[in-house]
């Protein structure tokens, strides 16, 4: 053989090893840059977690960053709260931002005669309230600032445009009024309510600056992420939004909590040392119940009322999607009970009658209806309070006749004549003259609209049409208008003349962007093509704890990122677990994902163990890349999660069916 033909044959063999190592790096590459289920209990990167859920979850025109950190030390025996508010803002909005508002409620508690707090709150006399500002920056640097009142104004440095991110850092500090209300302290309780600075809402209609009124509930927030965490006496039970991530003793006398929360429109908390807590679960949710010593027979029967509404309305609206929800003893004037993320407040007076589960229901079924109305789907509760309450009641009373019939319940009589006398519905909680026409209007007026609509269409079509703003505003928000479209797009017809003989007239032209299903820029379907089970998807991807590389994520200018074509037929994974230990139960969050491109059909998740299978939970299916989240409790430090346990689904890939998960002890 010549010299020079080997020497041919060897640059070949070299050519062609040098390709096959090339492809296999690249291989390699690419697999590290695109998501497979983990196996043996490794976890995704934050950023691998945070883009895809996005990626399967939500348009790129949903992309929303509202992040909160908050670091406080409560000292409940003074009644102050100081601490840092830091928010990671990107702008998700077509306009820039030349600055942005704050609300500081605490201020509205600062005089006698503007309290929003009726007199009985202040028991003892009046207690003022109110929030101090030591240091404002933006991206680091001071800034000028304003306060009027509850509103804090801040220019930015420059202007933040569509996609750019920016740190607003706030210290603040806070009095906390001695006043039995949903923000005050009482009798060893502290209820934190709209106790931080609140970005304000900017839409369509520009910057939603309203006023703490003594009505009502005059807010008007978007969801955020939220990590919170709590200086604070070592003998303090937390109640609170979110879950708790970790709980460490700082001293004898001190503990601090870090609690997590994510796609939620609010963080409020409650603590005292004198809470009691019990906890069942249902449908996968854990549901809490705080009360206080000598009340075990209401902490009881709210628990047992929560858990049977929050299962009605997992049937009839859709899935709750939050690990946990919380009923919370307060001791509370002005309202019977009051609504916010994953928990409502519940007055003492009921924990102090004798009551029987049938007696808590109606309050129960209406604070957890607003989870739906007012958590998931959002609105501006100071212009239009008419649509969470008027729904909230309306689903209560739904609630109450398919449990007990017909004649099973009361309606306030009373209120419902007067929504018909009292003039237009649709108004701000500015021009209601009193709390009697507000809840005539706003609660009845709005309840009666709907059972009206019901009378026309029929049960069938107004649950449609609660479905579609379901699916399509899921994280979002709605107005008036935004009702009429989904009313006119399920009936096919038009409903204006409708709207305006029963409310009163119309806001303005839409403030919310228009809706998008998410699978699709147009209209998106209606609940006649929506899957048997379908679910929403809050961002349960575990944070980092430095802040600082938080903030490098979100602040990372949008890149194009080349995600992985969907697998042909339907492909479950376990995308996320989370397992939270509370002394000898566990809490597992599971999240199961459709990575395919078709729907799956009936399927079985199971807990298992090395004893055997320990949970297990069957779905009536699941979207093309959608996910859905739910979890159980138990005593299971350690195990394993099988999605498609008894391959009921034939799935384009059979081998990222599971995944291994432990607490470190």
């Amino acid at each position: 053989m010549h010299n020079a033909e080997i020497s041919k044959k060897m640059r070949i063999r070299a050519w062609l090893l040098l390709t096959i190592l090339g492809l296999a790096a690249g291989i390699f590459l690419f697999w590290l840059t695109q998501y497979s289920a983990p196996v043996g209990g490794s976890e995704l990167t934050v950023a691998e977690q945070t883009d895809l859920g996005q990626a399967i979850t939500q348009p790129a025109s949903r992309e929303v960053f509202r992040f909160y950190r908050i670091m406080v030390e409560l000292d409940p025996d003074q009644r102050q709260l100081k601490g840092v508010c830091r928010l990671n803002l990107r702008n998700d909005q077509a306009l820039p931002y030349q600055e942005l508002y704050f609300h500081l409620y605490p201020n509205a508690f600062q005089d006698s005669q503007l309290t929003p707090a009726p007199p009985a709150a202040y028991r003892a006399g009046f207690s003022p309230g109110g929030m101090d500002l030591t240091e404002v920056r933006v991206e680091g640097m001071p800034v000028k600032t304003e306060v009027n009142g509850t509103l804090l104004k801040i220019w930015l440095p420059r202007p933040l445009l569509t996609g750019q991110s920016t740190t607003v850092e706030i210290s603040f500090s806070v009095t906390i009024p001695q006043a039995a209300y949903r923000f005050g302290h009482f009798n060893g309780v502290t209820m934190l309510s709209n106790w931080y600075p609140i970005l304000a809402v900017r839409d369509g209609a520009g910057w939603h600056l309203d006023p703490y009124s003594r009505l009502g509930d005059p807010f008007y927030s978007q969801v955020s992420d939220y990590e919170v965490t709590i200086l604070l006496p070592a003998d303090q039970v937390v109640a609170a939004t979110g879950w708790v991530e970790a709980e460490t003793a700082v001293s004898p006398a001190k503990k601090r909590i870090r609690l997590r929360a994510q796609q939620v429109r609010d963080f409020a908390l409650v603590t005292s040392a004198d809470f009691r807590v019990i906890f069942e679960p249902v449908n996968g949710v854990t549901v809490y119940s705080y009360y206080l010593p000598g009340h075990e027979s209401g902490g009881e029967l709210a628990l047992q009322a929560a858990k049977r509404t929050l299962q009605y309305y997992n049937r009839t609206l859709c899935p709750y999607p939050y690990p946990q929800f919380s009923v919370i003893e307060v001791p509370m004037e002005g309202f019977e009970g009051m609504e916010y993320p994953m928990l409502a407040y519940l007055n003492s007076r009921y924990y102090t009658s004798k009551f029987s589960v049938r007696d808590w229901e109606p309050l129960v079924a209406h604070e957890v209806a607003h989870q739906w109305w007012y958590g998931l789907v959002g609105s501006d509760q100071y212009r239009e309070a008419w649509l969470d309450e008027g729904l909230a009641v309306w689903l209560a009373e739904q609630y109450l006749r398919d449990q007990y019939g017909q004649a099973g319940y009361q309606r306030n009589s009373s209120r419902l004549k007067k929504a018909t006398s009292l003039g237009p519905i649709l108004r701000p909680l500015g021009e209601y003259t009193d709390r009697e026409e507000y809840y005539a209007l706003a609660y009845y007026g709005g309840s009666l609209f709907w059972e009206e609509l019901e009378g026309e269409l029929g049960p069938a079509k107004v649950q449609e049409i609660w479905h579609y703003l379901l699916w399509h505003y899921q994280y979002q928000e709605i107005n008036t208008r935004l009702v009429l479209e989904a009313v006119n797009q399920v009936t096919a017809d038009d409903y204006r003349d409708y709207f305006l003989a029963r409310l009163g007239g119309l806001p303005g032209e839409l403030t919310v962007g228009k809706a998008q299903g998410p699978e699709t820029d147009e209209a998106g379907p209606t609940t006649a093509s929506l899957p048997d089970t379908w679910a929403l998807e809050p961002r349960t991807g575990v944070l980092p704890e430095d802040l600082g590389s938080y903030a490098e994520l979100v602040n990372q200018e949008p890149a194009e990122i080349a995600w992985p074509e969907q697998s042909p037929g339907p492909d479950l994974i376990i995308k996320n677990l989370s397992l939270i230990e509370r002394g000898e139960q566990c809490h597992l969050i599971i999240q199961v994902a459709n990575l395919g491109d078709q729907a799956a059909g009936q399927f079985t998740v199971q807990v298992e163990n090395e004893a055997g299978v320990i949970w297990q939970q069957k779905l009536a299916g699941l979207p093309a890349g959608k996910v859905y989240t739910f979890g159980c409790s138990g005593s299971f430090p350690s195990g394993w999660v099988n999605v498609d346990a008894h391959n009921e689904v034939a799935e384009s890939n059979e081998q990222n069916n599971r995944r291994v998960y432990s607490i470190d002890r």
